[in-house]
């Protein structure tokens, strides 16, 4: 009798409330989603995630795992609120450190049903900065816990780590892979997945859509124009992107010299790397050229859409918008405001590049109208994709197998449970 080959070793590490643990453990069908929110409240993430959840709701199939990680927990109240924001009764926590959750109330995962399906969910993660934990985990998810089928869908790729996402094709191939602009399409078809790709638009669509739809008359108006920046080393800034922004404010306020400033916060994260629109305007010091003005927390009005509950830009309403964040500039022009996404470097120059024809601050700040983005196409083609997917995902087999382990086997001891390290929450760091 020939002796089975061990399973890889894996450095991926799971935990769950105890509900979600007997769940995972049982044979009920469940389709597990990993995309860019990992519990980090980004704006578009959290839409994207809510999207996605809203679709297999829809479905009815699978019951929806959240997967976040672990390190993105600031205390012991934050998995109640994920389960409250995005509506969902159970949620998967990730890390690559086995850890001691017990104080969040979580319980370390030894056990799974074998089997399920996987959605990778949308956004600009997969590249050099991000890509390669997610493509970890995934395979992890296909190997180790046994994922039968999946698709992609909503993704911005990054040419140099179509590598790594070929390792992910190598253990098994996704149903179909929907990118959201055409460079990324272009990336899939010039791969071994070629037959796979399809233009699918942003995964924010529908909800978008719905959510713009409710607030669009008191989103648009005259007298305020929004402003968006993050100005976080790693990923978005530039040295002088500071003296940038001011000389393109004073432009601003040379043609609209009776608009008011409404900061659109976009990204509520307790980590002081992460500086988006409140901590980069502190930066300004004195020399903001507005002494006074607005603010709309749009991350915080994502996470509080849900059933029956639409915010709205309440008393800021906006004539156009200025912002270095994609998502953002796409809700205001879904929202019939101009806007104009600022590209800093290359990954934001791609994401730029879906708006359409470039121009300059100057044109746009002084006829902010005339460049309105109508994202009508898209979205025709975005209901083409969802066509498609629906097909897909209704073909997906709701059987489990057998319980499998997830103990390592390693030739490194594993921690035991009263030695692990008792996990910090991120807000005491």
């Amino acid at each position: 009798m020939s002796t089975p080959a061990p399973e890889p070793e894996s450095t991926i590490h799971y935990y769950a409330r105890e509900r979600t643990a007997e769940l995972l453990a049982s044979t009920r069908p469940r389709v597990y989603l990993y995309g860019s929110y990992e519990g980090y409240n980004n704006f578009g993430d959290i839409l994207q995630l809510k999207n996605t959840i809203r679709l297999h709701r829809q479905a009815g199939r699978f019951e929806p795992i959240m997967m976040v990680a672990l390190e993105s927990l600031i205390d012991a109240d934050y998995p109640a609120a994920l389960e409250r924001w995005f509506e969902v009764e159970h949620v998967l926590y990730t890390s690559r450190e086995s850890m001691d959750a017990s104080a969040m109330g979580l319980v370390t995962l030894e056990e799974i049903a074998r089997g399920g399906v996987m959605h990778l969910y949308g956004g600009g993660h997969l590249n050099s900065m991000w890509g390669r934990r997610h493509v970890d985990i995934a395979s992890d998810l296909l190997i180790r816990v046994g994922v039968e089928r999946y698709l992609m869908s909503g993704l911005q790729l990054d040419a140099d780590f179509m590598p790594a996402l070929e390792e992910l094709f190598a253990i098994r191939e996704p149903d179909l892979i929907g990118l959201r602009d055409h460079p990324s399409v272009e990336l899939v078809r010039a791969s071994s997945m070629a037959d796979r790709a399809r233009f699918s638009f942003d995964d924010t669509a529908e909800l978008m859509i719905d959510w713009t739809t409710a607030v669009r008359a008191d989103g648009v108006g005259a007298g305020s124009f929004g402003l968006h920046l993050n100005t976080t080393t790693q990923y978005t800034a530039r040295r002088d992107q500071h003296d940038h922004v001011r000389e393109l404010l004073d432009l601003v306020r040379e043609q609209h010299p009776d608009s008011d400033l409404v900061a659109l916060h976009a990204y509520d994260d307790v980590r002081e790397v992460v500086r988006d629109t409140l901590p980069s305007l502190k930066a300004f010091d004195a020399f903001l050229p507005f002494d006074a003005y607005g603010v709309v927390d749009i991350a915080k009005m994502a996470l509080e859409l849900r059933t029956g509950v639409t915010p709205g830009l309440g008393r800021f309403p906006l004539e156009f918008g200025i912002v270095s964040s994609y998502h953002t500039a796409l809700f205001l022009s879904m929202l019939g405001v101009p806007a104009y996404l600022a590209s800093l470097n290359d990954y934001y120059r791609q994401k730029a590049a879906i708006f359409g024809r470039t121009v300059s601050e100057r044109e746009f700040v002084t006829e902010p109208r005339r460049h309105w983005r109508d994202f009508a196409p898209e979205l025709r083609a975005r209901a083409d994709w969802m066509e498609e997917a629906v097909a897909a995902m209704s073909e997906w087999n709701t059987e489990l197998g057998g319980p499998t382990s997830l103990r390592r086997r390693s030739h490194t001891a594993e921690p035991a449970a009263d030695t692990a390290p008792l996990f910090v929450f991120t807000g005491r760091r």
